[in-house]
């Protein structure tokens, strides 16, 4: 009798405990909702003390500390989370994803990547783990591979937008032999009984792909009123969620035409019109060919005076004596993962961070190249080879070049496609007003 009473105490007390530690985590999860993070996080820290094995409260603390890019103190929930969890649970799959997403983050694809292996073990059409294992593929170099990936996302959901667009950004690199003369035939680079192509029509593909990532189909239609003539681009699945507007040879031609007006409408701002033609770049490059049409050289040159900054120069200016030097020392630091960009952004760099030149220098990986003593170039790293602080310089950049893109289009506003991958929000000032780092 003593035996059996003592088993009703004990499941009464765990009943109530358990009422306890739910009512606990339901209060959490309301702060959640109503995205008052930090309270939810103290709340559910709350909970932990409890009952320290609570997957259910782990899991939603990894989510909280994720919504507050705190990615190492969300990883060290999700992996206790996994240790006290059942491998028969079906949230296995989701905590071994959102790990992914965690060292997704933090830029640590290797690690990142087999933990979306992981989930996917479990869970095999688990989307965000297609994604995310094709992202950690294509940021260590895979391509192939994450194209594999991405297709299989696009096979369980063939409207997912993420895979969608990371197969699009890696054209032409992972194209078949017979899928690039297939899309020259689209974009009638090639005539259709054509059973080859020569080198420079796979560099005319290339120019077009980087032209409709740079939202060449959205200037085009603004230049159109909304209504592009008929033979300037190619639209696949029409009508579906996922059509692909892609430009033709015709349409890249009229772009560049455009494009061309522009730039001696804005350069004529500054300079005589006879002397427009004969403007070049600073390696000496010519602007416009005899035609009128933009270079090479001059595309890159009219995108820099777009920013403020002056790209040319004139007939009678010489060519600066360092800047073929420069030149050399800036290519070799892009392959090595750097960025150029412009005086104007450099300076918006410093204007945020608030950083002094020798501590973007020192501390956050800018490298200045100089051509003259009053002319230097800039450079910042790329995100995939940078750490945390090092990608701030970047990231201010990106951002401002998407607000200036937008306001150079003049786009109204494009739809943004939600994801777990990506930097966050833009880390500024990050120095002291005397220009030092703070202590972050």
């Amino acid at each position: 009798m003593k035996y059996f009473l003592t088993l009703i105490l004990l499941f009464s007390f765990n009943s109530v405990f358990a009422q306890e530690t739910q009512k606990c985590l339901n209060k959490g999860k309301e702060f959640f909702e109503q995205k008052e993070y930090s309270y939810a996080q103290k709340t559910l820290e709350g909970c932990l003390k409890a009952d320290s094995k609570n997957v259910d409260i782990l899991v939603s603390l990894g989510g909280v500390c994720m919504k507050q890019n705190n990615y190492d103190q969300a990883i060290v929930y999700f992996k206790n989370a996994l240790k006290n969890m059942s491998k028969k649970s079906p949230y296995v799959s989701y905590v071994y994803t959102r790990l992914g997403d965690s060292y997704t983050h933090n830029k640590d694809f290797v690690k990142a990547g087999k933990y979306y292996e992981a989930s996917l073990k479990f869970e095999p059409a688990n989307i965000n783990s297609l994604v995310g294992k094709g992202i950690c593929e294509e940021k260590t170099g895979n391509y192939p591979k994450a194209a594999e990936y991405f297709k299989k996302a696009l096979a369980v959901d063939f409207t997912n937008i993420v895979a969608r667009e990371r197969l699009i950004d890696l054209e032409p690199m992972i194209l078949s032999h017979e899928e690039i003369i297939s899309t020259m035939k689209e974009r009638n680079i090639l005539d259709p009984q054509a059973l080859d192509y020569q080198e420079q029509d796979f560099e005319l593909l290339k120019k077009m792909l980087t032209a409709e990532k740079n939202k060449a189909i959205t200037y085009l239609s603004d230049k159109y009123n909304g209504k592009i003539p008929p033979g300037l681009i190619v639209e696949k699945f029409p009508g579906k969620l996922y059509a692909r507007k892609m430009l033709s040879y015709s349409g890249y031609n009229d772009l560049i035409f455009l494009l061309s007006k522009d730039a001696i409408d804005l350069f004529m701002k500054e300079v005589s019109y006879n002397e427009i033609l004969k403007l070049r770049d600073f390696e000496g490059n010519p602007i416009f060919d005899e035609k009128g049409i933009l270079t090479d050289a001059g595309l890159v040159a009219y995108n820099m005076s777009l920013t403020g900054q002056k790209a040319y120069l004139l007939p009678s200016e010489p060519i600066p004596s360092g800047a073929k030097k420069a030149d050399m020392i800036v290519k070799k630091l892009i392959k090595q993962g750097y960025e150029e960009i412009t005086n104007t952004e450099y300076a918006y760099v410093m204007e945020k961070t608030r950083c002094s030149e020798q501590t973007l220098v020192e501390k956050l990986g800018v490298k200045i190249v100089p051509i003259t003593r009053e002319r230097r170039r800039f450079l910042v790293v790329l995100p995939p080879q940078a750490l945390k602080l090092l990608e701030v310089p970047y990231n201010i950049v990106k951002a401002r070049r998407n607000e200036q893109r937008n306001t150079f289009t003049k786009q109204t506003q494009v739809p943004v496609y939600t994801s777990t991958f990506g930097t966050g929000g833009v880390i500024a000032q990050v120095c002291k007003e005397d220009g030092t780092l703070e202590n972050l």
